[in-house]
């Protein structure tokens, strides 16, 4: 859940003045975390879920993992939201680029442009 909250925080600044290539870089890098915990989860589910049929498991054991099943579906939803969401902005705004990483040429005083 953390990671998808730093996810939602991410997403959250596109398009404010801290929206910069390296928060695009940072939600890139949380998208693709998020994508191998969520693979790395639907696995361990899906063994424990095939462990039910194999061997006896306690009726409490069933019903945590059913809960954990159930939190997880609920989580994948709000990043597949996220996700979404970020689709859109992430084409609606561009990112802000520092002056700092502008050439002092290029650096405007008032409508002209200072060479």
């Amino acid at each position: 859940m953390l990671a998808v909250s730093t996810f939602q925080r991410l997403v959250n600044t596109l398009g404010t003045p801290k929206d910069t290539p390296e928060l695009r870089e940072k939600l890139d890098k949380t998208r693709l975390h998020i994508g191998q915990l969520v693979k790395d989860t639907s696995t361990k589910l899906k063994q424990a879920s095939e462990t039910y049929h194999s061997t006896g498991i306690s009726a409490s054991k069933k019903v945590a993992d059913a809960k954990l099943a159930k939190d997880f579906q609920a989580v994948l939803k709000e990043f597949q939201k996220a996700q979404r969401l970020a689709a859109e902005k992430e084409t609606s705004y561009a990112p802000s680029v520092p002056k700092a990483i502008l050439p002092s040429r290029y650096l405007t005083v008032g409508r002209f442009i200072c060479k």
